[in-house]
């Protein structure tokens, strides 16, 4: 059976296995934000371009999404948190959001 909290395990795992240097709150954030910007960009050029060098691929936006991945990991890592709490504390913040707008609607 595929259990995806144990793909997200071996990520944590990998990421600090891999992670010989140290990098701080102010890096990781930086670096995060500098690769969302790269995932925006092969939105730009692939979306409202149309792949105008016909490069650009799938994969390439995987390859971006996972550099993102590997900075959040870091950055909740530094804070002692894995995904799974970074994740059960998302998903309690958009309950809480869908609740508080359904009170609003009654």
């Amino acid at each position: 059976i595929y259990d995806p909290m144990t793909k997200i395990e071996e990520f944590e795992q990998h990421v600090a296995k891999h992670a010989s240097y140290n990098l701080d709150d102010t890096y990781c954030v930086i670096a995060l934000n500098g690769e969302a910007g790269e995932v925006a960009e092969w939105f730009k050029k692939m979306v409202l371009r149309g792949n105008p060098t016909g490069k650009l691929t799938e994969d390439d936006l995987k390859g971006e999404l996972g550099d993102v991945l590997y900075y959040l990991t870091r950055l909740a890592n530094n804070h002692n948190w894995s995904l799974s709490d970074v994740m059960e504390a998302n998903i309690k913040k958009l309950d809480e959001r869908v609740a508080k707008k359904m009170r609003m609607i009654s």
